[in-house]
């Protein structure tokens, strides 16, 4: 079965004053349930109707999940914590266990600058990869961008049975997490672009490799080579696309 993301397509969010690719199959979240004024949320929610007869041309989704939200600036938190400030209050959302009891784990952060002025004079490809294009297309001005990659433990489903009594019995899935937060201190906002990606490994031992991460029996160190964050081909890709054209959004 294939989780191919590689169409993606341009989306306007925020009725048009800010714009980024997303995997052409993903759907607008708004579409299926109420979403706050400040968040944009696009799900890849694609499934097949037979799983058991699928051909490798067949698409299962991957449950990924893509939000963009504006937020008041954290002047209180800085740029070095800020991408764990919200790794953690996502994880706080998710109901993830406490990173002590192993619920949530950030493999590495960076900070980092975006925006056209800090493009170099390297080719396409390699700018792509650096990160200090991660966003390139955000703005003329040199702007601050804290990033991090991890892993939650997130409860699916319900948070309450029909009683009104907090359920005990959800679905417990680990998911990557791929976060950047932008700090636009000129508009007092903090903007955050996330990605969530359902994590489907396991091994026979019964414990995921993720899991062997988490517990701190396995080391995954979420760096390059020439010590900059590991995000995936598709985080790379919204972030390189995004951009905002209507800074009066902000006003």
């Amino acid at each position: 079965m294939s989780t191919n993301n590689s169409s993606l397509t341009k989306q306007d969010l925020f009725g048009g004053a800010i714009s980024c690719s997303i995997p052409s199959q993903w759907r607008d979240v708004s579409a299926v349930r109420q979403v706050p004024d400040h968040q944009e949320v696009y799900q890849d929610c694609m499934t097949i109707s037979s799983p058991a007869a699928a051909t490798s041309a067949d698409y299962v989704g991957t449950g990924g999940c893509l939000i963009v939200e504006i937020l008041q600036r954290q002047d209180d938190v800085s740029d070095v914590d800020a991408a764990k400030f919200f790794f953690d209050d996502l994880a706080d959302a998710n109901g993830c266990a406490s990173a002590e009891e192993h619920g949530w784990s950030i493999l590495a952060s960076q900070v980092v600058t975006v925006g056209s002025g800090s493009s170099s004079t390297k080719d396409d490809k390699e700018e792509d990869d650096s990160p200090q294009n991660l966003v390139p297309k955000l703005s003329e001005t040199i702007r601050t961008a804290c990033t991090c990659i991890g892993y939650q433990k997130i409860a699916m489903g319900r948070d309450y049975d029909f009683g009104g009594d907090r359920r005990t019995d959800q679905e417990i899935r680990i998911a990557k997490v791929e976060l950047c937060a932008i700090r636009l201190e000129d508009v007092d906002t903090d903007l955050l672009i996330t990605l969530t990606m359902p994590h489907v490994e396991t091994s026979a031992g019964g414990l995921t490799d993720v899991m062997r991460i988490m517990q701190g029996e396995s080391k995954e160190d979420g760096v390059r080579g020439d010590g900059q964050v590991l995000h995936s081909t598709l985080y790379r890709k919204i972030l390189n696309s995004f951009s905002v054209d209507d800074w009066t959004l902000f006003a």
